[in-house]
């Protein structure tokens, strides 16, 4: 009887850490008394399948049917993985069918042929991830805040945002002030395969104000290691405006892209890899005494004290993008780290082409693609890049600067030109889809294929 009690027992607690379940919602047709067992028992909304699987201590599986979700409150995930644009007859995620909707020949990571199209109307975040998978979803976040911070969406730690598309989001800040900030996504964790399009961010600053708009890659534990990967961020307008007060603006960063950092995150590392960034349209309103946003640039990292921490970007694409009275064009790393544990970046195999940057509707010629103000940076690598400037900014002697091409032209064909298969030649956005319909692939006769290789 009692060997026969301790199998029961063994069995009760494998049955325990073994019953991870699958949950299924069908936005159209489900039924939230049903139990959410199968596509044919859905259930309609995603808070009833999270009251269901936070029963269970597992990780569960969401899976939910494309279709629109209209919600106007705050989605907080719990312990799952949430994963969207089934057709209903899926069992696993991989199954999901995919589409090229978009038309120009590549079939996205993204681009699924029945997408859970997600609506939020909210004043504040709208979504707060979890450690677990957010996967599959169209999201479009209409919302307005006051002197707060609001994102569309935040990931901690272990988190991963993928196959996701955050477009036509409208988000307005108002009386900002340094305590406070905005974007699409903050994370620190992982956003991978992602494409951010046709979103409008509007912010008036009330004081001198972080703000990053659209993704903000955050570094806020120790050893913390965070991605963004394989992104597009396309036809993306943002306005800052500064013009009614008498504040200066140096804490506007990356306004696609932005790596934060501080002196509580030594040895932390963050990497932007293999990412499109094209046809944005970022305007400053300055003051007199801030005509322009000192350190904004389209991608950035710019951190204060920060110690032992390394920022890498690679492989990135960034071109046609329009920036009015920013000082900085593309790529701004910078650091006044501690001289004994300074910021490292790696800055290696990118493309910088034919972007503009105007400052007081004069265009400036000889923008600065990458630039750096401090000898705290030893060991940062910049190597292998591209761009179409005349200068890579003034890094001190301690930087490893070698085989990177300055006077790329600005023609695609040419003997300069980086020959991409279907470019977009207008900086800013386009009136047309012709920003949706791009190709930058390089063509295999490019000789930026040999220049990346060595």
């Amino acid at each position: 009887m009692k060997k026969h009690f301790t199998f029961l027992m063994v069995f009760a607690i494998f049955s325990l850490f073994a019953s991870a379940a699958t949950f299924y919602v069908d936005p159209t047709n489900g039924l939230d008394t049903n139990n959410g067992n199968s596509w044919k028992t859905a259930v309609k909304s995603i808070t009833t399948a999270t009251t269901l699987a936070s029963s269970n201590s597992q990780v569960d599986d969401i899976f939910i049917k494309g279709g629109t979700i209209t919600a106007n409150g705050v989605l907080k995930m719990g312990n799952e993985n949430y994963y969207g644009s089934f057709e209903g007859t899926e069992s696993k995620p991989s199954q999901r069918a995919l589409k090229d909707n978009d038309g120009n020949g590549i079939i996205d990571a993204w681009e699924f042929k029945t997408p859970t199209i997600y609506k939020v109307n909210y004043n504040n975040t709208a979504i707060y991830a979890a450690t677990a998978l957010f996967d599959g979803f169209t999201i479009q976040h209409k919302g307005e805040r006051s002197n707060a911070n609001m994102s569309t969406i935040i990931a901690p730690v272990g988190g991963t945002v993928q196959n996701c598309i955050f477009s036509e989001c409208n988000l307005t800040y108002t009386g900002m002030i340094i305590a406070n900030g905005g974007c699409i996504v903050k994370s620190q964790g992982t956003v991978n395969n992602c494409l951010f399009e046709k979103n409008s961010i509007s912010a008036s600053i009330a004081a001198d104000t972080k703000i990053s708009p659209i993704i903000d890659l955050v570094l806020n534990t120790d050893a913390n290691k965070a991605t963004v990967s394989g992104c597009v961020v396309r036809a993306n307008k943002i306005k800052i405006d500064n013009s009614s007060t008498t504040s200066t603006c140096k804490y506007i960063r990356g306004l696609a892209i932005n790596v934060s950092a501080s002196t509580s995150t030594p040895k932390a590392e963050a990497v932007v890899k293999n990412c499109l960034v094209y046809n944005n349209d970022f305007v400053y309103f300055g003051n007199d005494k801030s005509p322009i946003a000192e350190n904004a640039s389209v991608a950035g990292c710019l951190n204060y004290s920060a110690s032992n921490s390394f920022v890498s970007f690679e492989n990135c694409t960034f071109t046609s993008n329009k920036l009015t009275d920013t000082r900085n064009a593309v790529l701004l790393v910078i650091s006044n780290g501690k001289p004994d544990g300074p910021m490292q970046y790696k800055v290696v195999n990118n493309v910088f082409w034919n972007n503009m940057h105007t400052m007081s509707s004069t265009e400036v010629t000889k923008l600065i693609a990458l630039s750096s103000s401090s000898n705290q940076n030893k060991g940062t690598v910049v190597n292998n890049n591209i761009m179409d400037v005349k200068t890579a900014g003034n890094w001190g002697s301690e930087l490893i600067f070698e085989n990177n091409l300055t006077d790329l032209g600005k023609s695609n064909t040419g003997k300069n030109g980086p020959a991409f298969k279907r470019p977009t030649t207008l900086c800013g956005i386009p009136e047309d889809d012709s920003a949706a319909k791009a190709d930058w692939n390089i063509l295999p006769a490019s000789y930026i294929n040999n220049k990346k290789a060595q």
